[in-house]
């Protein structure tokens, strides 16, 4: 009697045995479900990330018009004026034409993911790129974890910064856990493209969602800070406090093994797009900011968180709050950067 089981007669064909054959159909399935999304992911236009999206669409409509790009948080958003700088510029004989691409919250890894993507556009014209020059912060987005905010950011390269960073955080075991794991969804959501489908559809016909603020397109992509009222004396003390302690003492901040590694990689992306990167610290009362050590060799940094060399930016009266400068304030903020840049540009 035949076996059913069995090879035909005359072939030596092997047989997977019988618990491999799901684990094989699973695998194919799986690899081909991974294939298939990161084709989507191709296709798919930059998502609908609120503000950060438009921003990048309107760059992307505009880039071979601009030959400076502005790139971190609220701090650049709110704290340099493109016109003001180009205007400087012109006065001092170096030719700029500017952009802010700053938004609120933007620091590392979202602002070096959102670089690459502005370099990915091939703008014709783009010398130079001004990035603040901070760490990845940890907080704001354990808040909000899965918004296309958080989630837009993180293909493999960014997410494995963000797990290196963690890692390397001073942060205790239990929480270093829950942040990998959550660093972990995210990928596999944006590997997924889980929503994105809903999204794509509905661009086309987004006449009918509220529309989003417009007129940093007019400012060059600068946003001043929203006032808040006048400071009360106890916030008045409390800033001075503060100033005073940065003032008397700001040991330099050695920059975790992480972060130097990830700016040697943005800092050999640049060179291949010819783009030459400029990062700058802000006016802050952190200490922790003053990351100056254990950065990769030939970094141009433009330091303005020394108030005794800026004391003008330490001003309450050029503050709606100890982190962001008003409007007066950003206009001294601009006119000592460009300073500082045009000198620089100008060198032999």
């Amino acid at each position: 009697m035949t076996d059913p089981e069995a090879p035909p007669t005359g072939t030596n064909s092997p047989r997977l045995p019988a618990v491999l054959r799901p684990l094989l159909i699973g695998a194919c399935f799986l690899a081909a479900g991974l294939v298939t999304a990161q084709c989507i992911t191709a296709l798919l236009p930059f998502p609908t990330v609120p503000q950060v999206g438009a921003r990048f669409r309107y760059f992307k409509e505009h880039k071979n018009d601009f030959d400076t790009i502005f790139i971190g948080s609220s701090r650049i958003q709110n704290h340099l004026i493109p016109q003001q700088f180009d205007a400087h510029n012109s006065a001092h004989g170096v030719v700029t034409h500017s952009f802010n691409l700053g938004y609120a919250g933007m620091w590392p890894p979202e602002s070096f993911y959102f670089l690459r993507e502005v370099l990915a556009l091939r703008p014709a014209k783009l010398r130079w790129a001004v990035i603040e020059l901070m760490d990845y912060r940890f907080g704001e987005l354990e808040r909000n974890p899965f918004t296309s905010r958080a989630v837009y950011w993180h293909d493999w390269q960014h997410t494995c910064m963000a797990w290196r960073l963690i890692v390397e955080s001073p942060l205790p075991l239990n929480e270093k856990c829950q942040e990998l794991a959550l660093h972990t969804s995210l990928y596999l959501r944006r590997l997924t493209n889980a929503g994105r489908g809903a999204e794509w559809l509905r661009f086309p016909f987004a006449s009918g969602r509220p529309k989003e603020d417009t007129g940093w397109m007019k400012r060059g992509g600068f946003d001043p800070a929203a006032e808040m009222g006048s400071w009360t004396d106890a916030a008045l003390a409390d800033y001075a406090r503060q100033v005073a302690a940065v003032r008397d003492s700001l040991p330099p901040r050695t920059a975790r093994p992480g972060f130097s590694d990830a700016l040697r990689s943005l800092l050999k992306d640049l060179q291949e797009a010819g783009v030459e990167p400029i990062f700058v610290i802000s006016p802050t009362v952190r200490s922790d900011e003053n990351l100056l050590l254990g950065l990769p060799d030939g970094l141009t940094v433009f330091a303005f968180n020394q108030p005794a060399e800026f004391p003008q930016l330490f001003e309450a009266v050029n503050h709606v709050e100890p982190r962001h400068l008003n409007e007066k304030g950003a206009r001294e903020f601009t006119r000592l950067f460009a300073e500082r840049f045009s000198n620089h540009v100008s060198r032999p």
